[in-house]
């Protein structure tokens, strides 16, 4: 899915990112967003604290892949 990489390559950096951050660079209504960045996170590929994410090494090897 275009979101998943999207917002994994805008947090690429391992530092945290507001949700509203994350907002204002991709383009899906806060819904939308919510359910990806959840999917995300029970897959174990961000990290959710206070309204901030980050990538974890998981999130990072999946960059890595080949597309």
């Amino acid at each position: 899915m275009e979101e998943l990489d999207s917002i994994l390559e805008l947090i690429r950096d391992s530092q945290w990112h507001s949700i509203e951050e994350i907002q204002g660079e991709i383009n899906l209504p806060s819904d939308k967003l919510n359910e990806v960045i959840l999917f995300l996170k029970e897959q174990a590929f961000v990290d959710k604290q206070n309204g901030s994410i980050r990538i974890t090494p998981a999130g990072l090897r999946l960059l890595e892949l080949p597309a």
